[in-house]
């Protein structure tokens, strides 16, 4: 009832000048709105086929020999597979082509 009527940051100062322990649970908006993610570059914006220019989670911690980045968004349902089936399993263009046939019967 008491954290019912209080915003998130007045709990969590109530709680830690208590020394209570205690932390907020942070929702999707309040995380891409972190004014200390935002400041650090903790997001990268990728181009989505579907989406067009969104906000991806990028590097979790700074490495100073291995930059990170992101090359392109994740693909979509089922855009890699021959590529997996074929390149990575060894499968024939001919027995990926029997597969998809039986997938849609």
């Amino acid at each position: 009832a008491w954290s019912s009527q209080h915003t998130k940051k007045e709990c969590v100062d109530a709680c830690q000048a208590e020394r209570i322990p205690f932390g907020p649970v942070a929702t999707i908006k309040d995380v891409v709105e972190s004014e200390q993610f935002n400041e650090r570059g903790f997001f990268t914006e990728v181009e989505h086929p579907v989406y067009g220019k969104t906000k991806f989670p990028g590097r979790p911690y700074l490495m100073s020999e291995t930059p990170f980045r992101i090359e392109r968004a994740a693909p979509l349902l089922g855009a890699d597979t021959e590529e997996v089936l074929g390149s990575l399993l060894g499968y024939s263009e001919e027995q990926i082509r029997q597969l998809s046939t039986e997938q849609t019967k």
